[in-house]
């Protein structure tokens, strides 16, 4: 889809706003939703593997870590429709600005959405470097 201003820094910056303005429309034209959501979990699967000794060292009793980088790919693989399920209800809850939760015990998709809010007012993202790789641009950030 074509739009108006058709640079990464003005996709970028209506992603940006889409978010804070919390809407699903805007943001789905700019975002290939599952695709991010899917890529982003294989990065950071990968990513908590590649650094698992470290991880462990910082939370020594979280067993997440305690058995290795490939027991972490092995976990992930198992429960990923179950965590890409949660990251679905996560993104409708912030984007329906669903009442939080008061605990996450109470219910683990308000809370997150609402923890998501004050990280997001709270954050800050510069653009660093980008390139477009055919009909698509690519920005580091």
């Amino acid at each position: 889809m074509k739009h108006e201003q058709d640079t990464p820094e003005a996709a970028w910056e209506e992603i940006r706003s889409s978010v804070a303005e919390r809407n699903h429309e805007a943001f789905s034209r700019r975002v290939e939703v599952s695709r991010f959501i899917n890529r982003a979990y294989d990065d950071a699967t990968e990513e908590l593997a590649d650094h698992c000794e470290e991880f462990h060292k910082l939370y020594p009793h979280d067993l997440y870590f305690q058995f290795g980088a490939q027991n972490i790919r092995n976990y992930n693989e198992e429960f990923r429709e179950t965590h890409l399920g949660f990251l679905d209800r996560f993104i409708a809850a912030y984007f329906n600005n669903e009442k939080k939760s008061k605990t996450f015990e109470a219910n683990p998709v308000t809370f997150a959405a609402g923890a998501f809010k004050k990280l997001h007012s709270a954050a800050r993202s510069i653009v660093k470097e980008t390139y477009v790789e055919g009909n698509r641009a690519v920005m580091l950030v």
